[in-house]
């Protein structure tokens, strides 16, 4: 399932580069080097993990294991009111709309990330989970190559969009609480995670080969 949600990804994105008459040489490429130096299962196990985390309407509170603070809350607390009536279809629609996102970021990743191709098939699924979420706060903050980050924005749009489309569609709306936080802060992290976790990977890929 993970390989096929990177392709559809990808997919989305060449079709955005084609619209824009951007180049997709690179991005052709990079795609073909993931699908073989990448672990779909374990991206996926922990991009899961993540997803549940943050849609999670039904637990108190506003933040999560990725939200580190209550000033920007969780996806969940944020929409806490509309996604309670969303049925399991719809939010499986989320779900997937979300994952896309955070796709986008990984793929922007490995072209940007600068890293070199190892084998990192027997990096443990828990490990790298448990590393990503302590290191994902430093990649948001200090650590976005500005060239990196306008890579992640172009990538991302069309996804950004479908998300909006679904909110709008479904008359799902903030918390009157959260009437300071746009949809864009809330949003704008998902792909910079994706970013992150692919280069942790690749990270940890390489520490474990020295």
């Amino acid at each position: 399932m993970g390989s096929i949600d990177l392709y559809m990804s990808y997919k989305s994105i060449k079709k955005f580069f084609k619209k824009h008459s951007l180049p997709i040489k690179e991005l052709r490429s990079c795609y073909k080097n993931l699908k073989s130096h990448h672990n779909p299962d374990r991206m996926a196990f922990c991009i899961h993990r993540l997803i549940a985390a943050e849609i999670d309407f039904a637990t108190e509170g506003n933040n999560g294991i990725v939200r580190f603070t209550q000033v920007v809350p969780r996806l969940g607390a944020y929409y806490r009111s509309g996604f309670c009536k969303l049925s399991n279809d719809q939010l499986f629609e989320l779900a997937y709309l979300v994952k896309d996102l955070i796709l986008r970021g990984y793929i922007a990743g490995d072209i940007y990330g600068k890293y070199i191709y190892l084998d990192n098939k027997h990096i443990d699924f828990d490990y790298l989970f448990s590393m990503w979420i302590n290191l994902m706060y430093y990649f948001y903050v200090d650590n976005m190559d500005p060239e990196a980050e306008g890579a992640i924005g172009i990538f991302s749009q069309s996804a950004f969009d479908a998300i909006e489309e679904f909110l709008e569609k479904n008359g799902i709306s903030r918390e009157k609480i959260f009437s300071h936080i746009n949809f864009s802060t809330i949003m704008h992290w998902y792909p910079i995670a994706g970013f992150a976790l692919r280069a942790i990977e690749m990270q940890e890929c390489c520490s474990k080969s020295s």
